[in-house]
């Protein structure tokens, strides 16, 4: 069995997938716009040929959300300090669903030929002390 694994991280803030909705004429993806900028940022760092692996497909995807200032110390000697209460992790909205469907949806036909192809999939949502981002993590299991 052949293993294939690729990391890489678009930075901007995760995004969650929104509902499509009618217009009086047709049904309109909401996430179209945000999702073709995410797909882009993504294949800077995708061979081509990986859209069409038909494969299984292992993921880990991890949010990066930066930390609001109210979880900080007011700056001693120029430095921020994290008061011992902030929370490691990120519960507040968007959910980790919304964000997982936004996420596969912009890689399918990118680093998979289909999202269903997912056999394994862990989503983590984590404060960050730096910019907001999406950390993604792909392997690719191909039986010869």
């Amino acid at each position: 069995m052949k293993v294939s694994t690729l990391t890489f991280q678009v930075d901007g803030k995760p995004k969650p997938k929104q509902p499509a909705y009618f217009d009086g004429q047709r049904m309109v993806n909401a996430s179209r716009r945000a999702m073709e900028e995410w797909t882009h940022l993504a294949r800077l760092h995708i061979n081509e040929d990986k859209g069409k692996f038909k494969g299984t497909v292992h993921m880990r995807v991890t949010y990066f959300f930066r930390r609001p200032d109210h979880h900080y110390r007011r700056k001693i000697r120029g430095h921020l300090r994290l008061l011992a209460d902030a929370p490691v992790n990120h519960t507040a909205k968007p959910d980790a669903d919304n964000l997982a469907k936004f996420t596969l949806d912009c890689l399918t036909g990118l680093a998979y030929y289909d999202d269903s192809q997912i056999a394994d999939l862990h989503l983590r949502k984590r404060w960050s002390h730096e910019e907001d981002c999406t950390e993604v993590s792909i392997k690719w299991f191909d039986r010869q």
